[in-house]
């Protein structure tokens, strides 16, 4: 086994990746921040940036009556999932359990664990008929929109 001062280096490795994975690219750059200027300031005392997580992936697409919102749940359960929207923030939250707990991870790249991530919509919904399905491990909702009138436009 590779240790060193007690640290499995196996496992310290597999934690670095998860975690730049569910962070993105920038986990260790904010890690080692360069900006010295909160270094006196009491921990949790200091303003936390807002880091959205990368995992689950999420695509946004606007269309002329609707908003789709497409999510990439790969292994995940449909009764692992909850959804929920408050005003133009789309909010998903649940549980990837993993499918062989018994043995050993090599290497990761699907997302693991539980999740949560909230998801900035265009526009606001119009409505309550809001549609979502899950269909091979991608969850597709519908969120209608209110259609704008076309205005005419005097030329002078």
């Amino acid at each position: 086994m590779n240790r060193v001062i007690g640290v499995d280096m196996n496992k310290l490795k597999q934690l670095m990746e998860m975690a730049q994975k569910i962070q993105g690219d920038s986990f260790w750059a904010d890690i080692f921040d360069q900006n010295s200027s909160n270094f006196m300031v009491p921990y949790g005392k200091k303003e936390q940036p807002n880091i959205q997580p990368k995992y689950p992936l999420a695509d946004v697409l606007r269309g002329s009556y609707e908003i789709v919102v497409l999510i990439d749940l790969s292994g995940v359960r449909k009764e692992d999932v909850h959804l929920t929207l408050q005003g133009k923030t789309l909010f998903i939250k649940g549980n990837a359990t993993p499918q062989f707990p018994e043995y050993e991870v090599v290497t990761t790249e699907r997302m693991q664990g539980s999740f949560e991530k909230s998801i900035p919509l265009p526009e606001e919904p119009y409505g309550n008929k809001i549609h979502a399905k899950f269909v091979n491990g991608l969850l597709e909702i519908r969120i209608p929109i209110k259609t704008k009138p076309r205005e005419n436009i005097v030329i002078e």
